[in-house]
């Protein structure tokens, strides 16, 4: 017996006009996002207003599409919105996130995406967020152990502990990779992982750079499988790194050859503006080890170029202002060095970037070694203690510190001092499309 007033023929064309709705937008949606993954954000700046008009629709609304569409589509606005520097710390997304996660969490749902993606967008605003933290600890908290969602969670902790410089943790959280997932799925996709993240922590805090050097050779190994893009990604850092750790045993062209080895498969990834910016600032440092300053300066230009453009503020920027303080450094003019150094450690303070705060007084240190005068060493040894009460060594401690010296003070003398390539030397190439001359850096019109 129907209720009075009640037309099921009408009752039916609303139920299904809101499907075909909820249909329509699914397909743009994951339509918009297949087409931000697959072009540079040079590409889409005229359609950035599209996308932003999507992202208050479904922040406010977050039931329209499904919660997996909606999760892919707030982290590659996230990127789009950070390659572009567009303002993309916009509350309203972590709040459109939040209430998403609400309603599919009420309903029963999986919410480890949308959290993930809440992590994700949270980290253009700041890396060290106890909001970011919980987003992911809550991602791996709701999936199954040793799924392959529990395992990118994983992989998101680490990569959050190295930037937050919590090295050791990080080590023992990809370790949990290996324990937990079955040994199959782990050796053919996420093992890969594993590797690079623990070398990087390895590289990173200076504690065991041929533990490092020995996992992330055997994660190069999976370039075979780069076709699926994580792994193209994680390859890629793995040759990254490995060229610093190359730059270190003072093999300058190998370094540069392993840089841009590792590029090649960064270039098969949706595109990141700050990655970018990394790759040429540290192409530069070995050229600038080497003595091969015109090359040095296209590289630091362009990374001055990608890290203007993208959002990020604490991070590529900075390091590519102490890339410039390195070449004045190496070009004789200690100065221009000490005042971009000490501009860039400014820079650090405003964003509360404190690890990049202990780089910029490291460098000051390294610069005041250079000049040779004590009083300046002494005044920055100063400052760097103070940072064990608020700063970078509250985490990593002074003896972890001081167990790094031997090594990351010769790397930086060697770069800041002046070395002309001698006679017999097989001069340093750079064999990319960057420059318009020789590779060697033959001839220039430009100054050094």
């Amino acid at each position: 017996m129907s209720a009075p007033g009640f037309d099921a023929a009408q009752w039916r064309a609303r139920i299904d006009a809101r499907a075909s709705s909820r249909e329509r937008w699914t397909a743009n949606i994951q339509g918009l996002t297949r087409k931000v993954r697959q072009r540079r954000a040079s590409q889409l700046q005229q359609d950035f207003t599209d996308y932003v008009f999507n992202v208050n629709e479904l922040a406010a609304r977050p039931a329209l599409v499904d919660a997996d569409t909606l999760a892919a589509y707030f982290t590659e606005f996230g990127r789009l919105a950070a390659n572009l520097g567009e303002p993309a710390n916009d509350r309203q997304v972590a709040d459109g996130l939040e209430r998403a996660i609400a309603v599919q969490r009420e309903n029963g749902g999986d919410i480890a995406g949308l959290c993930l993606a809440k992590a994700a967008f949270l980290a253009l605003r700041e890396t060290d967020s106890a909001e970011r933290l919980d987003a992911i600890l809550t991602a791996i908290d709701v999936s199954p152990t040793g799924s392959d969602a529990w395992a990118t969670a994983i992989v998101a902790l680490a990569a959050y502990q190295i930037e937050v410089s919590r090295y050791d943790d990080a080590i023992s959280t990809v370790a949990r990779l290996r324990t937990a997932m079955p040994a199959e799925r782990y050796e053919r996709r996420f093992r890969c992982a594993s590797l690079v993240y623990e070398g990087m922590a390895r590289f990173t805090s200076f504690r065991d750079i041929d533990r490092a050097r020995e996992v992330l050779t055997e994660a190069c190994a999976y370039r075979e499988h780069a076709d699926d893009l994580a792994i193209a990604r994680w390859v890629a850092t793995a040759y990254h790194y490995l060229a610093r750790i190359a730059e270190v045993d003072r093999q300058f062209q190998t370094a540069i050859d392993l840089y841009l080895l590792g590029k090649q498969f960064q270039d098969r990834c949706p595109e990141e503006v700050e990655a970018d910016a990394f790759i040429q600032l540290r192409i530069a440092e070995p050229l600038i080890a080497a003595g091969t300053r015109k090359l040095a300066r296209d590289h630091l230009d362009e990374a001055r170029r990608l890290a203007l453009t993208g959002s990020n503020v604490s991070s590529a920027r900075l390091q590519v202002e102490l890339g410039f303080a390195t070449l004045r450094a190496a070009d004789g003019d200690m100065r221009e060095a000490e005042l971009l150094a000490v501009e860039a450690l400014r820079m650090a303070r405003r964003v509360a970037f404190w690890r990049g705060e202990l780089l910029c007084l490291g460098y000051l240190l390294v610069l005041g070694i250079r000049r040779r005068r004590p009083d300046k060493i002494l005044a920055v040894g100063f400052r760097i203690l103070g940072t064990a009460f608020f700063g970078e060594l509250r985490r990593n401690g002074l003896l972890k510190l001081l167990t790094r010296i031997p090594v990351v003070v010769p790397i930086a003398v060697r770069r800041m001092s002046r070395r002309p390539t001698a006679e017999g030397e097989p001069a340093v190439r750079c064999d990319c499309p960057l420059h318009d001359r020789d590779s060697t850096g033959a001839a220039s019109g430009r100054p050094t």
